[in-house]
């Protein structure tokens, strides 16, 4: 199915760019607040051995927490990737819903880190987890929707 040029006008890529602003605000309170939890409800460091199960990874850091420490980290970078694969088909086919669709990815990809580390730090009670929640936020931060990626994306043809 081939979609029509949906260039629209200033106004309609004001509102784009409004509401991707409060999305990506959501999506940044919303990791703090789960930091936030994790630290309130966090084990305690005593009490993160009992959990750590799986035995020890080269460097005595438990196995979960280096597995989930990696999901966390292909998260972050596929938050990367995939934004950039879908920006560059909004570009291709000037398609500014594409642009939002492509800022959403980036930020649920980020939030998926921080999740990575919520999970982490209560199967390993480990404080090192709290490093994802970092990681997302900061590739949040990254993401934040810039007025160039709404107004001018649509028309640009990446080369």
């Amino acid at each position: 199915m081939r979609h029509t040029d949906q260039t629209g006008t200033a106004e309609s890529h004001e509102k784009r760019l409004r509401v991707l602003r409060i999305l990506w605000a959501a999506f940044l309170v919303n990791v703090v607040l789960l930091a936030l939890v994790a630290y309130v409800a966090a084990p305690e460091a005593d009490a993160g051995a009992a959990f750590a199960g799986g035995g020890e990874a080269p460097g005595g850091l438990p196995t979960p927490l280096v597995i989930l420490f990696a999901l966390g980290l292909l998260a972050l970078a596929l938050s990367f990737l995939l934004k950039g694969r879908v920006m560059r088909r909004a570009h291709e086919g000037r398609r500014p819903d594409l642009v939002q669709t492509a800022v959403i990815v980036g930020l649920a990809c980020c939030e998926a880190t921080a999740l990575f580390g919520f999970v982490a730090l209560f199967v390993s009670g480990h404080s090192y987890s709290f490093l994802l929640f970092a990681a997302g936020a900061a590739g949040q931060l990254l993401h934040f929707p810039r007025r160039e990626e709404v107004l001018l994306g649509p028309y640009k043809t990446l080369g």
